[in-house]
């Protein structure tokens, strides 16, 4: 845990926000199509085929949420 206290938490909190952003621009269909004629299945697929990753993306999200997490728990802690 010595290694968890020598660590900033702006540059925590940097890291996250870096991921989240870089998730972000994975998951996003950049290709603009009407869905309002489109079922849920339909719009899954879309979104699936035109993402760059779209899988990757989600997973770099869930990190950022992370290192959020730990981030506020580290600021919590030192008060």
């Amino acid at each position: 845990m010595k290694f968890f206290s020598k660590i900033n938490f702006k540059i925590i909190l940097l890291l996250g926000f870096i991921i989240l952003l870089i998730g972000t621009i994975l998951s996003v269909n950049f290709i603009p199509v009407s869905t309002s004629n489109m079922t849920y299945e339909e719009k899954k697929i879309l979104l699936n085929e035109f993402a760059i990753n779209l899988k990757l993306g989600r997973q770099l999200q869930f990190i950022s949420l992370l290192f959020f997490i730990v981030g506020i728990y580290l600021k919590i802690k030192r008060k």
